[in-house]
């Protein structure tokens, strides 16, 4: 290979570095998803402990457990719809920025996760894997 050869090369490895890095940081430096602003977690906490139908106008920055902080009122037919939306927002939001927490809770049961009780299960369907 000639040196220029080389030197194209890693030109486009470098844009594509740059390229990739621009995309990043522009989604994470977005404050709308979806219509709805998005918030620190910390705010956003605040924010749901106080009023906990606002939680509908924001989505946290940040994966959020869901349960204690994460609250459905149950009842009205167009706010548990609402509510629905609002969790599917959340859940594309957190998909689309790629968030670690919510892909370690997503993973926690997959008999493939290293980090589960089900280490025998988890060594056989590798070792059927290879063999197929």
């Amino acid at each position: 290979m000639t040196t220029l050869e080389q030197a194209v090369k890693s030109g486009i490895k470098i844009l594509e570095k740059e390229a990739s890095k621009k995309i990043s940081e522009t989604a994470k430096n977005k404050t709308r998803w979806r219509n709805r602003k998005i918030i620190s977690a910390f705010k956003w906490k605040r924010i749901t402990a106080k009023d906990k139908i606002r939680m509908l106008d924001y989505i946290p920055d940040d994966y959020v457990e869901p349960g204690g902080d994460i609250y459905f009122e149950e009842g009205d037919a167009t706010l548990t719809e609402e509510q629905h939306k609002w969790f599917k927002d959340y859940s594309d939001y957190l998909e689309h920025t790629k968030n670690p927490k919510q892909g370690k809770e997503l993973c926690e049961g997959c008999i493939l996760n290293q980090g589960t009780s089900l280490g025998s299960i988890r060594n056989l369907a590798i070792e059927w894997a290879i063999i197929v």
